[in-house]
């Protein structure tokens, strides 16, 4: 068995104090310590996490999230990823099962069952088929948490620790009654889960599935584990020693055959340590055909997180046997301390005990060099960095003036922990040097080979920003111009090499910081971003708002928590989380293992401002203290803070604030297209909105509840939202998706979030002159091939791994189910298992041997079209000249087209204007004829009658009937008329056409007598 140990990360700025270390077997992997971004760290190393299924725990004084933080996402991509997985063992201190039930609010994965081993003491061994592991627990000296304990009889000799815990179904079995199981261990409780799985898939509602009477059975399941397991912060220390067990010697076929053995099931028998007996009566003994057994290897992996643990790890009894004095010989010592460790006499004293042999790494974060982690990401940054300075900054390496000291311990072999360092356990024990990973040199030209016209590129744009700003300068003035958003996670569901989960900042001078969602890692990468500024930055920050529980939005709170109450601990300010009131469980109860500030957390439950955007709804029954929503727009300087339900998982929330300035900045988090949403975030000054798929995956969109690029750029649009930010990008597009070749930001108000940006919104106009530098820069090297098949060509080959990967394991699936169909006699179960790992394992790393070759050798020969031919290439839809030719006609005569349909529409916008013209004309004469509508009610005259009308049309017949009526027109009462402006104007008209003459026979026409007339005939009528 070719066994190995392998760093896979080490204390720098974006990980942890505390390193990862896996132990590789030829079946199995162990992990020792799982802090933030191991993940991301595994994915971008190459480091397969599929055998895992042991991780080992240490807490001490660095906290139980700094050596666990990791886990919560490594688990779940495991679940999802590898269902052959059927189990997995958490080994741990005290508290290890009560941080374990306190996940059971965000992760739910019943396809893997998780067991739980605490130790009790150095009587607590785990052994398997590979290894013994003894746990070596120390305490600190005079600590307050331990005395505390000790008074309440934890650590007290008196009360045993089965005492404490007598009551409680040990391991997963207890897990599985407490969380799934009502109390007397037989009634299984459906609702819960529906509800885990409503709560962390994609179910559209969840109260539908809960009952008053299961609720309230919920309510008593989550009290018995809190009850069951009432714990508080308990510093405990954790030593492993890692042995592996004696190998049998290895077997001579030459010698047994000159003894008379024949090949074949007597060799087998006889490595099995069988003696056999011979035709000719002779006995064949094993140690006749088997050399000396070899002794399993041993190494150490010692925690001690500060000095006041020296004592309780060095006094040790058990350690004589692993003295130089002693029958058992180390051959590794891995030590996570602090300098004040190894500046201890009684430490330095401790390690000297041991053989000069000992090949001893030190991992000591004041003393290791803070090297970039993810090293491609860096490139990237420096790569756009050639963009612009300001919004594209390097990452900042933290500097320590104890580095430059080394470690000065004499008469001992000591290195320093380096990423991917290996140390070979058997055969023989030795470093293996070319594993290791050297730092990245962000200065070297290297860096920048071949990309002449990205650069060029670059500089243009540069140029043609600085020629166009006084185009902008009116974005340049507007509310909240100096505000500045940091997009620290990018990517969606859990870390790829260039983009971590989702976390951006929104940073408002003068009046604080804002973190909106916090994913695992995220303090990391603020620690990048601000370097030495770190606490700066944290005594600024004054809210987090966490969308949904998922786990990639909010499983790096409790760091970026437990730093801001480090940094804050010479102040009173208090710190504001608004989220799901489930994920306040989990803070409140993860708070009785470890100190992360929880007295400082003023909550704000999204759901209590839901849907009518202010607590008077939920006032009375509100999870949270009602001040705290006031408080935090008094803090910020804001006018409101609202939410809306998402279009996602139960209890997800879309958010704007706005603040008293005037802007406004409205977050999505995950959702579908939300009408709500829109209503919310009306005319936002920035929309941050998930663009999770690719248009041509709106199907899968619709199934996982996320937005494809063109539905966000559209709510964008509705929202009348001046700028748009694209983020929370499917690890499937790696570097930039591709709605990027696309004309989609035709009035500079879209652009593409990646990690490491900052940029105010003053400057939000500038991201749209970087796209072709950017289209460049990703795409120059196979833009033909990419065009010509519709995807990048490292999608295919990373879809020929994975289905190779497939294949092998439905390949070794099928070998070991045939084997366990063979009689015993033939085959035993642990040889199969044996067998069937080795076989796997021998596959995996021919596979992993050559395809970074067959990687190379694609994108160099099979996708990739040599610059010299380049112009021999034609794709599908390019032209020849004749058609070229054709085309250009053709554009010639639509040119013409369209400029006779500007001179026609010139025309047509002439005549306009002159009809514009003559209609105001005529509703001025209108204007003057007004008092021809006026009729008087007051006298109640009637328009004329059609008869009048006629009788004006027949003049002649007129003229006859005045002259028989003119004896009674000269009697008739002559009656004083108040006659209006319109009867007038009638009367005038009238006369023109009726000849009627006075008793003089003058031409003067007689008015008097012709209004008695008109009186008689409207009596007439």
């Amino acid at each position: 068995m070719k066994s190995f140990v392998q760093i896979v990360q080490i204390p720098s700025a974006d990980t942890n104090f505390q390193p990862s270390i896996l132990m590789h077997c030829n079946n199995k992997r162990y992990l020792f310590g799982a802090g933030e971004a191991i993940q991301r760290t595994c994915i971008g190393r190459k480091i397969k996490t599929r055998k895992i299924r042991d991780v080992f725990l240490t807490f001490g004084s660095r906290g139980v999230w700094e050596g666990f933080g990791g886990f919560p996402g490594l688990f779940l991509t495991m679940a999802d990823q590898n269902p052959l997985i059927s189990d997995i063992t958490i080994h741990g201190p005290r508290n290890t099962m009560y941080l374990m039930l306190t996940l059971r609010h965000f992760i739910y994965r019943p396809n893997i069952k998780i067991k739980i081993n605490e130790f009790r003491s150095e009587k607590d061994l785990f052994v398997d088929e590979n290894v013994t592991i003894t746990p070596v627990i120390s305490l600190p000296r005079n600590n307050e948490l331990v005395n505390k304990s000790r008074e309440i009889g934890f650590c007290d000799k008196k009360r045993s620790y089965e005492e404490y815990m007598k009551d409680i179904h040990y391991g997963f079995e207890f897990i599985q009654e407490m969380v799934f199981y009502s109390n007397d261990g037989k009634v299984k409780i459906s609702c819960f889960e529906d509800i885990q799985k409503a709560l962390l898939s994609n179910s559209d509602n969840i109260k539908s599935k809960i009952s008053q009477k299961d609720s309230l059975k919920m309510i008593n399941i989550d009290r018995n584990v809190h009850n069951a397991l009432e714990t508080t912060p308990f510093p405990i220390s954790v030593t492993y020693i890692c042995e592996g067990h004696t190998q049998p010697g290895k077997f001579n076929p030459i010698a047994a055959k000159t003894l008379g053995v024949t090949p074949g099931p007597q060799f087998g028998r006889l490595c099995k340590g069988e003696s056999i007996v011979l035709d000719n009566g002779s006995v064949v003994h094993p140690y006749q055909v088997l050399e000396k057994p070899r002794p399993g290897f041993i190494f150490i992996i010692v925690d001690c997180p500060d000095k006041n643990y020296v004592d309780s790890l060095v006094k040790k009894d058990i350690w004589n046997d692993y003295y130089k004095s002693g029958t058992k010989k180390v051959q590794l010592m891995i030590h996570m301390v602090n300098e004040d460790v190894l500046n201890d006499p009684g430490y330095i004293n401790w390690m000297h005990q041991f053989s000069e042999n000992v090949q001893h790494i030190i991992s000591c974060p004041s003393l290791c060099p803070d090297s970039i982690t993810h090293e491609k990401v860096a490139l990237q940054q420096l790569k756009l960095n050639k963009l612009s300075d300001n919004h594209f900054p390097l990452p900042q390496c933290m500097a320590f003036e104890s580095e430059k000291k080394g470690i000065n311990i004499k008469n001992l072999l000591i290195t320093g922990i380096k990423p991917l360092q290996k140390f070979a356990l058997d055969p023989n024990p030795s470093f293996i040097e070319n594993e290791v990973l050297f730092p990245i040199d962000l200065k070297s030209p290297e860096n920048f080979r071949g990309l002449d016209v990205f650069l060029s590129l670059a500089k243009k744009a540069n140029e043609d920003i600085l020629r166009d700003q006084e185009k902008f300068i009116a974005r340049s003035n507007i509310p909240g111009s100096n505000v500045k958003v940091i997009t620290l996670g990018t990517g969606s569901a859990l870390p790829s090499h260039y983009r971590n989960v989702s976390s951006t900042v929104i940073r408002i001078p003068g009046h604080g910081s804002v973190i909106l969602d916090a994913g695992e890692g995220t303090l990391g990468q603020l620690s990048r971003q601000f370097g030495s500024d770190l606490d700066s930055f944290l005594k600024d920050l004054k809210w987090i708002y966490i969308s949904h529980l998922h786990a990639d939005h909010h499983l790096g709170t409790i760091r970026i928590l437990k730093q801001w109450n480090k940094a804050n601990c010479e102040n009173d300010k208090v710190i504001y989380v608004s989220a799901p009131w489930k994920y306040f469980c989990f803070l409140q109860e993860y708070s009785n293992i470890e100190d992360f500030g929880w007295e400082r957390v003023r909550t704000i439950s999204n759901g209590d401002i839901c849907e009518d955007f202010t607590l008077k709804k939920t006032l009375s029954d509100s999870r949270m203290n009602p001040t705290n929503l006031n408080d935090l727009l008094r803090d910020l300087s804001l006018s409101s803070f609202s939410t809306v339900n998402a279009i996602h998982c139960p209890w997800s929330f879309s958010m704007q604030f706005t603040h008293l300035d005037g802007w406004k900045v409205s977050y999505s988090g995950d959702t579908r297209p939300n009408e709500n949403f829109v209503k919310l975030g009306m005319n936002s000054t920035l929309l941050i909105h998930e663009a999770t798929l690719d248009d041509d995956k709106l199907e899968e969109a619709i199934k996982k509840k996320h937005s494809t690029t063109s539905e966000a750029i559209d709510i964008g649009k509705r929202m009348n939202a001046s700028f748009t930010l694209l983020t929370h990008f499917s690890q499937r597009y790696p570097k930039i998706p591709n709605f990027i070749m696309n004309d989609n930001n035709s009035e500079n108000r879209l652009g593409i979030a990646f990690d490491g940006m900052q940029i105010e919104f003053s400057d939000f106009w500038k991201l749209s002159y970087y796209s072709n530098a950017l289209k460049t820069l990703y795409e120059w090297n196979n833009e033909l091939m990419t065009e010509h098949l519709t995807y990048p060509p490292l999608s295919l080959i990373d879809d020929v791994i994975n289905t190779i990967n497939t294949l092998l394991y439905k390949a070794v699936g099928a070998i070991e189910q045939y084997m366990k169909h063979l009689p015993p006699s033939m085959i035993s179960e642990k040889e199969i298992n044996e067998g069937v790992q080795q076989v796997e394992t021998f596959l995996e790393n021919a596979i992993d041997r050559n395809f970074d070759a067959f990687e190379l050798y694609a994108l160099r020969n099979i996708f990739m079209v040599p610059e010299n031919i380049r112009g021999w290439i034609k794709l599908r839809h390019q032209m020849s000249e004749q058609d070229f030719e054709k085309i250009k006609s053709e554009i010639s005569l639509l040119k013409n087209k369209i400029s006779m349909a500007y001179k026609v529409l010139h025309t047509l916008e002439n005549e306009d204007l002159l009809n514009q013209s003559i209609l105001q004309q005529l509703r001025d004469f209108t204007k003057k004829l007004a008092f021809l509508s006026d009729i008087s009610k007051e006298h109640e005259v009637k328009p004329l009658p059609e008869t009048v009308e006629f009788l004006v049309n027949q003049t002649l017949t007129l003229q006859s009937l005045l002259s028989s009526l003119q004896t009674l027109a000269l009697t008739y009462d002559k009656k004083p008329l108040s006659l209006s402006e319109r009867i007038l104007y009638i009367e005038k008209s009238i006369l023109t056409q009726l000849p009627i003459y006075s008793n003089d026979n003058s031409d003067t026409v007689n008015l008097t007598d012709a209004r008695s007339l008109l009186y008689r005939l409207s009596q007439l009528e």
